[in-house]
């Protein structure tokens, strides 16, 4: 039986789940399930298509893109945030080393 779009964006929000381990990054485990979260409230709350000015949107979709845009740009943000600060740390162990 196939998935449902519905069901196929939960399926597909759940691949952060293996990530976290597999990089090491347990940030990875809030994206998963913030991702997760919004694909299923949005499944039970949103209709799957409203009019605007008399032209169809698909609501389910356009939530789900737009709340998944805003998880994954602040985990991109964390994460360099995390690397710059790594990085920084590592210049400041090698100056101590040389010195």
């Amino acid at each position: 039986m196939p998935l449902n779009k519905e069901e196929r964006t939960i399926l597909d929000m759940t691949h952060f789940f293996p990530l976290a381990p597999l990089f090491q990054v347990s940030l990875y485990h809030y994206t998963g399930v913030l991702l997760c979260l919004i694909a299923t409230i949005t499944w039970l709350f949103v209709p799957e298509e409203i009019t605007m000015g008399g032209y169809p949107v698909l609501a389910y979709m356009s939530v789900v893109g737009l709340g998944s845009a805003l998880v994954l740009w602040g985990t991109g943000l964390a994460i360099w945030l995390m690397g710059k600060r790594l990085l920084n740390d590592g210049r400041e162990s090698l100056k101590r080393r040389r010195v």
